[in-house]
């Protein structure tokens, strides 16, 4: 359950920022360079490990043992899908 909870504190820091800057804006900005580049990249990276701590976080949730493992797989679950839909449209945001 750590590592979904850990996705989901990354997921609303990654709403706020794309909040205040559009993804067309912080594409545009990390072509120039610099600190909007990096901003950009730490953005991308942070969405993309969201997806993969979930994934992790139902992946062990279904091969754990015990009781907490049911949890764990629908708590993952859940924030897998907010992904998936995250995803979609951050895609569809570009054209």
């Amino acid at each position: 359950m750590a590592l979904a909870s850990a996705a989901l504190v990354i997921q609303f820091g990654l709403i706020a920022v794309t909040q205040f800057r559009p993804l067309g804006e912080l594409d545009s900005a990390s072509l120039k360079g610099g600190w909007n580049a990096f901003i950009a990249h730490v953005w991308l990276w942070s969405f993309f490990a969201t997806g993969l701590l979930s994934f992790a976080g139902l992946v062990l949730g279904i091969l754990g043992k015990g009781n907490p493992r049911i949890a764990a797989g629908v708590w993952s679950s859940v924030l897998l899908g907010i992904f998936v839909v995250r995803l979609v449209l951050a895609v569809n945001s570009f054209h």
